[in-house]
This record gives structure tokens, C-alpha cells and sequence, in this order.
């Protein structure tokens, strides 16, 4: 009878244990909690001159950030980013002056609000939903 006790004290012990949430969990980060992508600043340079503009992460492309601004829904083209900070996602991840490996790209665009891409229909209806023509394109 103790040993049949002690087998069962170890079953609950271990089914108890295995439950314990390790590493990070929707509270801790943001984009997990809400349906929208990360927040980000992007540093860009547009006609000689340096800009900054706060946002969310929309979407990854291979060309640039898609990133809704307070002025828009604006793609970013990686030429004219010369620093973009995702401030909400672990280890504040940065992307600097050159366009990223194609790694870099799908490790950042799990943080986007769509994070498969955005389709050319989706972003006709986003466009449209916003009250945007067209959309606004960050070059150098």
C-alpha cells in the first residue's frame, strides 16, 4: 500500500509539474494579446532629408515594411530604412541599413498583423477601410 502511495504521489507530482508555463506567455508579449502586429519606429530617409514614424507592423515584404502609420498605410522600401526598432517584440529586435536576409525577414514578419503576407485583394480592402486611394511608398 505505501508503495503504490508513493507511485501515485509521483504521477501527481510530475502531471502538476509538467504545467508550469516556461519561457514567454501572452502577457508578457504584446502582439500575442491583440490582433494587431508590433509596434515599431522607423528611421527613413526620404528626399536628402531623415524622418522618423511611429506605427504598427502590418506586414513583411520582400521590397519593405508595410506599416500603419498615423498618416497611412505606408510601405517602407528597405533602401530608404536606415533603422527600424520593434519595441514590442523579445530582445527589441532592430533591423539596420541593409535590406534583411530572407531569415531576418520571416523572424520579424511573426510579429506583423499578417504574418503569412498580405494578399493584393487584402490590401485593397484594407486601403479601402482605411479611406486610402493608394498606397503611400517610402524610396530614398
Amino acid at each position: 500500500m505505501t508503495e503504490t502511495r508513493r507511485i501515485f504521489a509521483v504521477v501527481v507530482a510530475a502531471a502538476l509539474l509538467s504545467g508550469c508555463p516556461v519561457g514567454p506567455n501572452v502577457e508578457s508579449v504584446g502582439p500575442a494579446a491583440r490582433p494587431q502586429g508590433t509596434a515599431l519606429s522607423v528611421t527613413y530617409s526620404q528626399d536628402a532629408r531623415e524622418s522618423i514614424a511611429n506605427g504598427e507592423l502590418v506586414a513583411v515584404r520582400e521590397s519593405g515594411l508595410l506599416v500603419l502609420a498615423p498618416e497611412g498605410l505606408t510601405l517602407f522600401n528597405y533602401t530608404a530604412i536606415s533603422q527600424a526598432n520593434f519595441t514590442e517584440v523579445l530582445g527589441g529586435d532592430q533591423l539596420r541599413g541593409s535590406p534583411p536576409s530572407e531569415e531576418e525577414r520571416a523572424r520579424v514578419a511573426r510579429f506583423a498583423r499578417y504574418p503569412f503576407g498580405i494578399t493584393d485583394t487584402q490590401l485593397d480592402l484594407l486601403l479601402e477601410a482605411l479611406g486610402q486611394d493608394r498606397l503611400e511608398v517610402v524610396t530614398p
